[in-house]
């Protein structure tokens, strides 16, 4: 815990510098996942082959189901560590609740930019980036530390994971992964 204080505080010290920069951290954490989600449906809508795009829709939405829904609670009802806002007892930028690890928003925005990324790998590296500086925003706002970000990182590779096994057999014959995946490097 001693080496996530220590990055928290050096992330943590940006908050309160300048007030755009507070209302930039805000948007960051609170408002860009909306726009992520709307950039996803938007890929899907793209997509032209209708029994692709339900079994991208079907997969992606699994994974979150996955990611957030069942390893982050689960993990969180056996681990109850705070938020760095209640640890410190400073007031946040944004309202939260519940405990800090692993980030949920870090977990559902990792395995949509993983699921993404096994379909197209443009679009996941967006996903990606979008999903890095999210969770940055969100340590700097207080509501979570550094290692929370990085413990939804991890649940959303094993929740796409999952999910990949779990559906494999069932994929339309034009969506292979692994040749959209080397055609693409």
């Amino acid at each position: 815990m001693a080496f996530d204080s220590l990055l928290f505080g050096i992330l943590h010290k940006f908050l309160g510098v300048s007030g755009i920069l507070d209302v930039l951290i805000v948007f960051l954490s609170k408002y860009l996942p909306y726009i992520v989600c709307v950039a996803v449906v938007i890929f899907l809508i793209l997509h032209k082959n209708v029994r692709e795009k339900f079994y991208m829709f079907f997969f992606i939405t699994l994974s979150l189901i996955f990611s957030r829904g069942i390893i982050t609670e689960v993990i969180r009802y056996f681990y109850a560590k705070p938020r760095p806002f209640e640890f410190f007892g400073f007031p946040s930028l944004i309202s939260e609740s519940g405990h800090a690890f692993p980030s949920g928003h870090a977990a559902f925005f990792f395995a949509l930019a993983f699921a993404l990324w096994l379909f197209d790998k443009k679009w996941g590296k967006w996903i990606f980036i979008f999903a890095i500086i999210n969770g940055g925003a969100r340590v700097v706002a207080g509501v979570h530390w550094p290692f929370d970000i990085i413990g939804g990182f991890v649940v959303g590779g094993i929740s796409v994971y999952l999910t990949y096994l779990l559906l494999s057999p069932y994929k339309p014959k034009k969506i292979i992964i692994q040749e959209r995946l080397n055609a693409n490097e």
